[in-house]
C-alpha cells in the first residue's frame, strides 16, 4: 500500500490439504485484485490458474482499462488462452479455472467492479454485515437460483463443487459483473472455495473486522481455514477501503 493510497490490498495463499497449490492470485497497485482456482489435475490446474491470472493482468494493463466491457474482454482473453493451451496439451485437456476479479472503476475512487466465473466467491464486509456478491456457477447454486433448495442446503449438496461455468471449459465464457461502492472501513474479500467451504460467513466477517490490515485479514482467513482442516488449497485477497465517500443507500448497486 502506498502512503497516499485510500485502499489497503493484500493476498495470501496456502497449499491447505493438497499436495500442491493450484490457486493463484495477483494484486496490481491499489486498483486490481485477481483470484483463480485451477482444476483438471495437478499440473493442468496450476497452469490454468496461472494463465488465467496472467491473461487478466495483461488485458487490464492500466486503471483506464477498467469498465464492464474491459472486464468481459479480460475474461474472454483468459478463456482463449486456457482453451489454446488445452488443445496443445492433450494430457491436460480438462484444465480450467475459476476467476474472480475486483477492479477499481475510477482511480482514487470508492467504486469497484466485481466479476466472476466459477465458485471462488466474493464478499462485501461492512462494520455491521457481510454480503455475498457472487453466486457460484455450480449445479447446487443453480438449484438455489431456481428456488429448488436453500443456500444452506447448497453448502451440503453433493454437486456443490460441480461447475457449470469456468475459464477454459467452453469456447466462450459468460461472466457476472456487478458494481460495488466501498464506504470507509468496508472490505472486499475474494476467496477460493477452500476457505468458503469451511469457514462460516459470520466468522469471515469477524476475522476481517478484527484485523488491523488487509494482510492480517488475509492471513487470518487462510490460517482459520487450515485450522478447520481444509481439504483444498486456501487463498484470500482482501481490499480494505481506508477513505471513501459515504453512501446512504448501501454498498451494492
Amino acid at each position: 500500500m502506498s502512503p497516499d493510497s485510500s485502499v489497503d490490498v493484500a493476498g495470501v495463499s496456502h497449499v491447505g490439504g493438497r499436495d500442491d497449490n493450484q490457486d493463484r492470485f495477483a494484486i496490481v497497485g491499489d486498483w486490481l485484485a485477481v483470484l483463480s482456482d485451477g482444476m483438471g489435475g495437478q499440473a493442468g490446474g496450476a497452469l490454468a490458474a496461472q494463465l488465467t491470472v496472467e491473461a487478466v493482468t495483461d488485458s487490464l494493463a492500466a486503471p483506464s482499462d477498467v469498465c464492464e466491457a474491459g472486464l468481459l474482454e479480460a475474461f474472454a482473453h483468459a478463456n482463449e488462452r486456457v482453451r489454446t493451451e488445452r488443445q496443445e496439451r492433450v494430457e491436460e485437456n480438462r484444465m480450467g479455472a475459476t476467476l474472480t476479479v475486483a477492479a477499481r472503476s475510477r482511480p482514487g475512487g470508492a467504486e469497484w467492479l466485481v466479476a466472476h466465473v466459477g465458485d471462488s466467491p466474493g464478499f462485501l464486509v461492512t462494520p455491521t454485515s457481510i454480503l455475498r456478491l457472487t453466486d457460484d456457477h455450480t449445479v447446487a447454486w443453480e438449484l438455489v437460483r431456481q428456488g429448488a433448495i436453500s443456500e444452506a442446503a447448497a453448502e451440503e449438496h453433493p454437486q456443490r463443487n460441480v461447475l457449470l461455468r469456468a475459464i477454459g471449459a467452453e469456447d466462450t465464457v459468460q461472466a457476472d459483473v456487478r458494481d460495488v461502492h466501498l464506504n470507509a472501513g468496508d472490505a472486499l474479500v475474494l476467496v477460493s472455495d477452500g476457505i468458503s467451504g469451511v469457514v462460516p460467513l459470520s466468522e469471515i466477517r469477524e476475522l476481517v473486522r478484527a484485523a488491523e490490515t488487509a494482510e492480517h485479514a488475509a492471513k487470518a482467513l487462510v490460517q482459520t481455514a487450515v485450522e478447520h482442516d481444509a481439504t483444498d488449497n486456501v487463498t484470500a485477497v482482501v481490499v480494505r477501503q481506508l477513505i471513501g465517500a459515504e453512501s446512504s443507500n448501501g454498498g451494492v448497486a
